[in-house]
């Protein structure tokens, strides 16, 4: 495989071409110039693509890359000024080729006085000056981009270099012309007005099957929604294509005048802009959250790559006061996977005699379960509280497990979106929600108002099994996800009451394939619980 070298980004990033160790001392006047020409060094930067439009687009916030790879070569064209009346300028073409370690390697460069120097890519063999400049002027950008290779080969950049000490400084400027075209299909968005905008399980999930026409074929990019395509500046351009939608195909036509389509500037375009999706229904529980925060319907025939979790709640009268207020008013989400297990909860005492805790509260009663939806508020207190001590991630794993979960190797892919309340532990009101819900579990709806006082609910389940049916939801999602295991504990971030020697006990919630069991644990004592992590959007 090849590697890929950094070759421009939006942020104007450097890379050296080292053409000889050089020298390290300063030649301000070229009269000291020793016999055969001072041994430069090459230093480029280049320009960025900018947007053709007066609003920059979303291209520049994503940090848009091009990339050399090991094997592709540039070009430096040494122009020495005749020495005699009547003579003619004499012309050399290097060429420079990156190797897999990612160094630039060729004939050194030595400089004379009065040379010039024009540095371009990609190389090809020219004798002068103006067999260069034929080749710029009837360069074509390739039809097929579909490799990176015929991608960046088609990028034509050239600069003019400016001898400076023992530095020969070049800037490269694009001199093709971008076409950046956005793919938002395949995938549900959440709107503002708490609906889902989504594809029919009948549909193409994931980057869409594309056919061109003509030949001209873009580079899709690692995030499959993007394509890019350089073309030829300062010319009429049309790129059509089709791709699977719904019930038969849809075509599409993307044309750039002559007059919009000018050197070092791209042109930003969203198939299907302003277009609905053929339905539209309220977020459910049992649809499937993806990791860019996308939705998928609960029905799809399968799940592609990228879920990291199952919506389990989807009624904004069971989102606490805090997450209302951030805006989460479209669901919660449980985890596929664990953050942790074999974890404490935190220290013996209440957490209530803190300034302005949110466990004041204890969830002491059926009732007071069900009510208890704070697993945010609670979760960010822990964090803000005790995240900063030496001892917080024995003393507090299971909120220590939380606050890693996304930001670690291992759990990298499973990272919360942007806009969302990231990942925390879930109340024992929001365990509730995910047995009645997402489990099935009919027996709790009984005792929501009940005002009986009791350290657990153990439910008896007869004919249903809340644990196969959650497990059968985790293993439709993802072959990755962990199942539920039969009889382990999982912490809530719930408190549930003082007991006569000043101990607080925590929520913590377990299953079998015949019984629901919330039990009260010590807090301090107890490290035999799993965490399994929630979200709000």
């Amino acid at each position: 495989m090849m590697k890929l070298y950094k070759l421009f980004t939006l942020s104007a990033s450097l890379f050296l071409l080292v053409a000889l160790s050089g020298c390290s001392k300063e030649e301000d006047a070229f009269t000291t110039l020793p016999d055969g020409g001072l041994p430069l060094t090459l230093k480029v930067t280049s320009d960025n693509y900018v947007s053709a439009n007066t609003v920059e687009t979303r291209i520049v916030e994503e940090g848009y890359t091009t990339r050399f790879t090991s094997g592709d070569e540039i070009g430096v064209l040494q122009i020495t000024p005749s020495s005699g009346n009547g003579g003619e300028a004499v012309s050399k073409n290097y060429r420079f080729t990156l190797d897999d370690e990612g160094n630039w390697t060729g004939v050194p460069l030595s400089h004379k006085q009065g040379d010039e120097y024009i540095v371009y890519y990609p190389y090809t063999s020219v004798s002068s000056k103006e067999e260069l400049e034929t080749y710029l002027a009837s360069f074509e950008p390739r039809l097929n981009q579909a490799t990176y290779e015929d991608y960046t080969k088609s990028d034509l950049m050239k600069g003019e270099g400016l001898v400076s000490g023992t530095t020969l400084n070049v800037n490269l400027e694009h001199q093709m012309a971008l076409i950046v075209i956005e793919v938002p299909l395949g995938k549900c968005a959440t709107t503002k007005d708490g609906k889902v905008k989504y594809h029919p399980a009948t549909t193409v999930l994931g980057a869409p099957a594309f056919s061109w026409e003509e030949g001209k074929i873009p580079y899709q990019t690692s995030d499959e929604r993007i394509l890019r395509y350089i073309i030829k500046p300062d010319a009429d351009f049309s790129l059509k294509g089709s791709y699977p939608y719904y019930i038969g195909t849809r075509k599409f036509d993307i044309a750039a005048a002559a007059s919009d389509a000018s050197a070092k500037h791209y042109l930003f375009y969203t198939l299907d802009e302003g277009v609905e999706p053929p339905g539209s229904r309220d977020v459910q529980v049992g649809d499937y959250y993806m990791s860019d925060g996308t939705i998928l319907p609960g029905d799809v025939a399968s799940v592609p790559e990228g879920c990291i979790g199952i919506v389990f709640q989807a009624d904004a009268e069971r989102m606490s006061a805090d997450e209302l207020a951030q805006g989460w008013t479209h669901g919660c989400v449980m985890a596929l996977t664990n953050a942790g297990k074999d974890s404490k909860w935190g220290k013996a005492a209440t957490e209530g005699d803190g300034e302005n805790s949110p466990f004041a509260e204890h969830a002491s009663t059926y009732k007071g379960m069900y009510q208890e939806t704070g697993g945010y508020v609670k979760t960010k207190y822990m964090v803000d509280t005790y995240g900063d001590e030496a001892t917080f991630q024995d003393v507090n794993g299971a909120f220590y497990q939380v606050s890693q979960y996304g930001e670690t190797a291992a759990t990298t892919s499973y990272k919360a979106p942007a806009g969302t309340s990231g990942w925390y532990l879930p109340s024992i009101g929001q365990w509730w929600d995910i047995f009645e819900n997402l489990g099935e579990a009919k027996g709790l709806a009984a005792l929501r108002d009940s005002g009986t006082t009791s350290s657990n609910i153990a439910i008896s389940l007869s004919g249903e099994s809340v644990l196969e049916t959650l497990n059968t939801c985790l293993k439709a999602a993802s072959s990755s996800a962990d199942e539920f295991e039969s009889s382990k504990n999982y912490w809530s971030s719930s408190e549930h009451n003082r007991n006569n020697k000043g101990l607080v006990y925590a929520h913590s919630v377990s299953l079998t394939t015949t019984s629901l069991t919330t039990t009260g644990a010590t807090k301090a004592s107890n490290s035999n619980r799993r965490v399994r992590c929630v979200l709000s959007f």
